[in-house]
Formats: structure tokens, C-alpha cells, sequence
């Protein structure tokens, strides 16, 4: 990384921030997605202002939050 005219110390304490903030948005999308997955797999109905949301958009919200997870914990594992 180049930072010029940063002190060496602040940039480490920087990337430790940045990696505790992917690991904890990561953490959120798979709390996420597990609910989403409990929602397809047990076959809750979730209704909003009357319309009924069918389950295959919780199969959908599954495989994106899941992607983000990884994403944020790759990032993470690079960040160290």
C-alpha cells in the first residue's frame, strides 16, 4: 500500500479496522443467509402489506447473502 506521509503505525491500526469491519459484515450476511435458507427449508410464509413473498425469492436472498459472506471473508483472509 502506499501511503505517503502516513506513520507505518496508523496504517497497520487502518487495515485492522478495515479487516474487523469485513469479518463482522460477513459474519451479518451469514447470519442472513442461515435465515433465509430456515425460511425456504421449513416453508414459513412471510407476508408484506398483503402480498405474499414467495419462497423462491428466499432462495434467491440465500445465494446472494451467501456470495457476500464469502466475499467479505476472503477479503478478510487478504487484509491480514
Amino acid at each position: 500500500m502506499a501511503y505517503d506521509g502516513v506513520k507505518r503505525e496508523t496504517v497497520k491500526v487502518f487495515v485492522l479496522d478495515q479487516r474487523r469491519y469485513v469479518l463482522v459484515s460477513g459474519a451479518f450476511f451469514c447470519l442472513l443467509a442461515a435465515i433465509q435458507l430456515t425460511r425456504v427449508v421449513m416453508g414459513w410464509p412471510v407476508r408484506v402489506a398483503e402480498v405474499t413473498v414467495p419462497v423462491w425469492v428466499s432462495g434467491l436472498a440465500f445465494v446472494i447473502a451467501s456470495t457476500f459472506a464469502l466475499w467479505a471473508f476472503r477479503t478478510a483472509k487478504g487484509a491480514a
